[in-house]
């Protein structure tokens, strides 16, 4: 197995490039990270924005653990508060503030990610002109398809081997010889 750094791998993970569009439709499953992606989505977004960032191991760590953490203390806050005699508004509200917090830090993270593989890869837009409005809209509606689309975009399961929803991709994408 050799070992390729983000300076050497191409945008489709097999050494070439991509340049100009997606390898992929938004809307193309490629397998076994859809499967990932659906069930474990705050890690594999964090991957995302490893991999787009060229091996920030640390941010998919703390991506993953902060919106993890947030979901569980809502939770906890609402099963607190439903435990309680007279539930409380206040709970109900506190729980969903952590929720929404925990989603705006997916919608960054996957905005984010998909703008940096759209400006290396110089991909237009696809819904309008402005190319931060599309990936807002895109990554608001679609999140999950679009992560799916940037692992198709850099090789997953085609041309790289898909490590897991818990694999940082710190220091470079392994590709099988």
């Amino acid at each position: 197995m050799d070992k390729w750094t983000f300076e050497s791998i191409g945008a489709n993970g097999s050494g070439t490039t991509t340049k100009g569009r997606w390898r992929r439709g938004l809307f193309d499953c490629n397998g076994t990270t859809c499967c990932c992606v659906f069930f474990c989505f705050p890690c594999t977004v964090a991957q995302a924005q490893s991999v787009a960032r060229g091996g920030a191991g640390r941010l998919c760590l703390v991506i993953a653990v902060a919106v993890i953490v947030l979901n569980l203390a809502a939770q906890s806050v609402t099963t607190i508060d439903q435990a309680d005699a007279a539930p409380t508004s206040t709970g109900v509200q506190v729980a969903g503030a952590l929720s929404a917090l925990g989603g705006l830090i997916l919608f960054i993270s996957v905005c984010n990610a998909r703008s940096i593989v759209r400006a290396k890869d110089d991909i237009e837009p696809e819904c309008c002109d402005s190319p931060a409005v599309s990936d807002c809209l895109i990554s608001y509606f679609c999140s999950m398809c679009v992560v799916c689309q940037l692992f198709s975009h850099w090789g997953f399961n085609d041309d790289v081997p898909y490590m897991g929803a818990c694999h940082p991709y710190s220091e470079g994408i392994a590709t099988v010889v």
